[in-house]
């Protein structure tokens, strides 16, 4: 069988084959050049979004940490909620008020605790009724037991297009401004009661002498006559007591003039321990001392007064068992040195609804007091520009704490 042959290719279709392979080329040459400069467009554009991005991710960022610098900076807590009352954000000064470690996501519950409770219920509100709240004053106990007093402000938190997406939060702390507003108030009763107190004293001490000194003659004169003698000396007794009463007021209204001198606190209160104790000569009370010697700018007696009316206290209340513990020491705060003397006891302690009327002139437990002691006590410590409060002593007892400014 005879193989079959393809007749050759003749001159001319070669020639036109070779023609359209040379124009598909040219073609395809063009096509890629085009394709090529269409990339090359591409990649420009592309290299310019991805900077024009690289700006736009700088520009967030920095304007990201801008806010969260300003957020740090504000001086007021600041707190943010999302719509489902989750944590958002908070800035340090509200991280600082709240109990336990803060974490972004957490429930407002689980975040302001049982303490804030009641601002938890102000945030939840302000998203669900879409309304503000300004400047509500809120009564809550940290985890130091500190009392604190916030005023609180919320508003609902709005995106772009009006909608609820959360809830914003800011947190004054007037606790101390509230403090000195009472210290204030009480400055100027006390003032008020200061000035009463002087004219009464220097209107009582003119005939409190004379019926003192008739009282003195008329028991001479009933020498021979013990039972009347007697009821004299029981007015004299009276007169004294009065006396040393009308005394009490003039010392607390009286202005003080402070002399201070470089003294050891130690030796003024070794004094004052002295002084007490030739009263309780059978007392069986323990003393400790835990001084650190220093030189401090103080008056002497005027300290010496102070000290020995809180130990005799003190020492009152223990009985005839009990331990003092009298310590001094120097604190160190922000670049200043304070004067620290605490006077503690074990006796009975001090109530917290007492302690808040014990500097009051007046006010006294004891049925022959003058109610004026511990008034006078905190007047001279004012009177050196410290403060004086009571603390409960573990596990029973009371500490006066003193602090003096250097």
């Amino acid at each position: 069988m005879s193989e079959k042959k393809t007749p050759p290719m003749d001159i001319a279709e070669l020639a036109d084959f070779i023609a359209a392979f040379d124009q598909a080329t040219v073609e395809l040459k063009v096509s890629h050049d085009k394709l090529r400069a269409k990339a090359d467009q591409l990649a420009g554009e592309l290299s310019i979004k991805n900077q024009e991005l690289s700006t736009k991710v700088e520009e967030v960022s920095a304007l990201k940490t801008y806010l969260t610098n300003i957020l740090k900076s504000i001086t007021d807590g600041v707190l943010t909620l999302n719509i489902e009352n989750r944590l958002v954000a908070l800035n340090d000064t509200a991280g600082s008020l709240f109990p336990g470690a803060v974490i972004a996501g957490q429930h407002v519950s689980e975040v302001l605790g049982s303490s804030f409770g009641e601002i938890a219920e102000i945030l939840i509100a302000t998203m669900r009724d879409e309304s503000s709240v300004d400047s509500m004053v809120v009564e809550a106990s940290t985890e130091d037991g500190i009392m604190r007093s916030l005023s609180v402000s919320a508003s609902p938190l709005k995106d772009g297009t009006g909608c609820t997406i959360g809830a914003v939060a800011t947190f004054r702390d007037n606790t101390e401004v509230r403090q000195l507003g009472r210290v204030l108030q009480r400055k100027e009763r006390l003032a008020a009661l200061g000035q009463m107190s002087a004219q009464l004293a220097h209107e009582i001490r003119n005939p409190l002498g004379g019926i003192e000194l008739y009282a003195s003659l008329l028991e001479r004169s009933l020498a021979d006559k013990p039972e009347e003698q007697r009821l004299s000396t029981k007015i004299i007794s009276a007169t004294s007591r009065l006396n040393r009463l009308v005394e009490d007021m003039l010392t607390f209204t009286r202005p003080a003039e402070i002399n201070k001198s470089k003294v050891n606190p130690a030796h003024l209160i070794d004094e004052a321990i002295e002084l007490t104790f030739a009263s309780f000569q059978d007392s069986k009370i323990k003393i400790i001392r835990d001084y650190n010697n220093v030189l401090f700018n103080l008056d002497p007696d005027y300290l010496q007064r102070a000290f020995l009316n809180v130990i005799f206290n003190a020492v009152q209340m223990m009985g005839d068992d009990g331990c003092l513990h009298l310590s001094i020491n120097i604190e160190e705060r922000a670049g200043e040195s304070f004067l620290i003397v605490k006077i503690a006891d074990t006796g009975p302690g001090i109530s917290n609804e007492i302690k808040e009327k014990i500097f009051n002139p007046f006010f006294t437990k004891r049925e022959n007091g003058t109610g004026l002691g511990l008034a006078i006590v905190q007047k001279i410590v004012q009177d050196h520009d410290g403060v004086v409060f009571v603390e409960d002593n573990t596990p029973h007892g009371a500490i006066f704490v003193f602090e003096f400014p250097n």
